[in-house]
């Protein structure tokens, strides 16, 4: 019979997947710094979220299910070591192909966490605590980019550190979660036999919970969708739009949305996942509007609060819509099920960042702002509007 978690793996779960997200941050204040260093193009900006995401879609397609038949412990593992890979090659980087390749390896890494650490936090978790593990899931990935991105942005502007010793310690702190890892139980019981099947692409959603899978889609795509704005453009917004060259006021701008996002699931557990989920999208919108018509009339008070605001939203919209889907699934189906939400939610901000760095050149943080507010007047109103199926 296998042994239940307990309290310590459901801490390494939970601390391997916000370490893998912080260090998938931490290079984001920085990369004015590497453009200056490696004479790095606007395009080249907009592919390193490019590269991020193009990581994160194959993992969830051809290796969301491996969890299952090798084991939470050993995915979460092969994440971690990526992970640990591409903070060396930043390190080192000497090329923009170096980038460009780490921030592959980032999103790869991430990529195995959304199915993997996500389903082990779930699994290791109180039966009496979903709540908690809802809102740990959904925030976690906030909580590293938080950590990653403020982490990197001090020990630079404060303390004088360059970038390889910043890496270093990046590695650093993956090699301890990996050694966290290994020490925590397995949730699953392994099926070897199973492993080749497993790597055919598949998105494995249960005809029952179709509807919700749609609906978290929709969710989370809005959302990151323009999140995916601040993974590309933190460093540029404070140049180009604040006047700022302090890698601490990038990192500030992408936490200001990004690493609050973090907080939301706590808001949002305290209502019932459908209504969080429609009143949070709706303040979502609202916190977008008012945060880019900060940027357009140039007041950075109203950009930050109103950015802090929608990061909020996002991690209670986020933590509202995994609630409602994994309510009904089994443990054997939450891998594949939430790296079925994670594939098309990283669709979200990959296409717009693909297309601002392929085809749409020359344009400013503020005309690109356009564009995202459109994106999520968008999804909010489907999110209403597929969300009366479940009144």
């Amino acid at each position: 019979m296998r042994q239940a978690p307990g309290p310590y793996t459901f801490f390494a779960a939970t601390l391997s997947l916000v370490a893998l997200f912080a260090v998938s941050s931490a290079p984001v204040p920085l990369f004015g710094l590497l453009q200056a260093k490696l004479s790095m193009s606007s395009s080249d900006l907009a592919m390193t979220a490019v590269s991020y995401f193009g990581g994160c879609i194959p993992a969830l397609l051809f290796l969301s299910r491996l969890p299952n038949c090798l084991g939470r412990k050993v995915m979460v593992s092969v994440a971690l070591a990526i992970g640990l890979v591409s903070a060396l090659l930043l390190a080192n980087a000497g090329t923009v192909i170096d980038v460009l390749l780490a921030r592959f390896m980032q999103g790869m890494a991430c990529g195995l966490a959304s199915g993997s650490a996500m389903a082990w936090v779930f699994d290791a978790a109180p039966s009496h605590r979903r709540s908690l593990a809802a809102a740990l899931s959904a925030g976690s990935p906030g909580m590293g980019f938080l950590f990653g991105a403020l982490a990197g942005a001090v020990l630079n502007e404060l303390f004088g550190l360059p970038l390889q010793t910043i890496f270093y310690a990046v590695a650093s702190l993956l090699a301890l979660a990996l050694l966290a890892v290994l020490f925590g139980t397995e949730t699953v019981n392994r099926n070897v036999g199973a492993t080749f099947k497993a790597l055919i692409p598949a998105v494995e959603v249960p005809e029952r919970l179709r509807a919700t899978y749609v609906l978290a889609v929709l969710a989370y795509a809005g959302t990151w969708g323009v999140g995916g704005f601040f993974q590309a453009y933190s460093a540029k917004i404070a140049t180009d739009a604040l006047h700022s060259t302090s890698t601490l006021t990038a990192a500030f701008i992408f936490l200001s949305f990004i690493g609050t996002n973090a907080f939301g699931g706590f808001f949002a557990s305290r209502l019932t996942a459908l209504s969080a989920l429609r009143i949070y999208m709706g303040l979502f919108l609202l916190a977008v509007i008012c945060m880019f018509a900060g940027l357009w009339v140039g007041s950075v008070t109203v950009f930050f609060v109103f950015s802090v605001i929608g990061g909020v939203c996002v991690g209670a919209v986020c933590a509202s819509a995994l609630r409602l889907l994994t309510h009904e699934a089994q443990p054997g189906e939450r891998s594949g099920l939430l790296a079925a939400v994670y594939l098309a939610a990283y669709l979200g901000p990959g296409i717009p960042n693909l297309a601002f760095g392929l085809w749409v050149t020359g344009v400013t943080v503020s005309q690109m702002s356009l564009f995202y507010g459109f994106w999520a007047l968008v999804f909010t109103l489907a999110v209403w509007g597929f969300s009366r199926r479940f009144n």
